[in-house]
């Protein structure tokens, strides 16, 4: 499973509606191009902290993702980070289990 978490505040301001919905479209293009995966499995938007401070975040899951990211994603997510003035985008890559169920 690849997590990837994106926290909107440049500092402690919002970025616009605009500019955030690009953010998240950015990461997603490159995560799709470099990784060659399909649209996220999931797509959540909902209220986090960093470093203390609450602000709105997105967070974008592929489940058939369970590989180390290759260098080139990290670094174009790099890149993405700095053009839109993050100090970081936060991911996790895992093995995907799933319990029983009905």
């Amino acid at each position: 499973m690849l997590y990837v978490a994106l926290g909107r505040n440049i500092g402690d301001i919002p970025m616009a509606d605009n500019y955030w919905a690009n953010f998240v479209e950015t990461v997603t293009n490159v995560i799709q191009n470099c990784e060659l995966l399909p649209k996220p499995d999931t797509v959540a938007y909902g209220e986090s902290n960093f470093n203390g401070d609450g602000e709105e975040t997105c967070v974008l899951v592929w489940f058939d993702k369970n590989s180390n990211l290759l260098g080139d994603t990290i670094g174009a997510l790099t890149q993405v980070a700095e053009i839109y003035e993050q100090e970081s985008i936060a991911y996790t890559v895992a093995v995907t289990e799933f319990t029983g169920g009905i």
